[in-house]
Formats: structure tokens, C-alpha cells, sequence
């Protein structure tokens, strides 16, 4: 299973914002805290579907079965201009509140 690290960080922050915010409907209902429950308890759920899912479709993986993935070639010069442009206005405030 070679994902890369930014799927990890994606499901643990699932799991970190799922189980908090079960946490907080518990919470909720253990104050009588009226209709909170049901918007801590829904998005709780939400945000653990999937790492659910991915655990569900990792026990029943056959190893043996899993094709090799493919190489693809992913335009990325969208997400390079955005990084340009931001690190330009950024430079741009930094310059403008050095010079004022």
C-alpha cells in the first residue's frame, strides 16, 4: 500500500476532526445541550467515512490482485502559477509594510 504522504495526512486529520467531534456531540447530550448533538453527530460521521472506507477496502485487498499503477502524467502549471502568484503578493506586502 504506497500512498503518498499527503493521503495519510488527509485521513489522519479525518480521524482527528471525526473522533473530536463525536467527542463533542457526547459532550452535547451529556449537558442537555439541545439540537447540538445532531450537527456534531452528523459531521462526526462525515468526516470518518473516509478511513472507514479505507480500512474496508484494505482488509478485503488481495495483494495478489492489485495492478501496478500506472504512470501519469498530471498537468501541475495551475497549482505552480497559484504558488507564483501568492509568493508575489506575499512579497508584495512584506516590501509595502517594510516601506511604510
Amino acid at each position: 500500500m504506497s500512498k503518498p504522504i499527503s493521503y495519510w495526512m488527509a485521513m489522519a486529520t479525518c480521524v482527528v476532526l471525526g473522533t473530536s467531534l463525536l467527542y463533542l456531540a457526547f459532550l452535547t447530550e451529556a449537558s442537555g445541550g439541545g439540537r447540538g448533538f445532531w450537527v456534531f453527530s452528523a459531521f462526526g460521521i462525515l468526516f470518518l467515512l473516509p478511513p472507514t472506507a479505507m480500512v474496508i477496502r484494505a482488509l478485503y485487498a488481495d495483494p495478489d490482485k492489485v495492478p501496478a499503477p500506472a504512470l501519469v502524467f498530471a498537468p501541475h502549471w495551475h497549482l505552480v502559477s497559484a504558488v507564483v502568484i501568492f509568493l508575489l503578493i506575499l512579497l508584495a506586502t512584506v516590501v509595502t509594510a517594510i516601506l511604510s
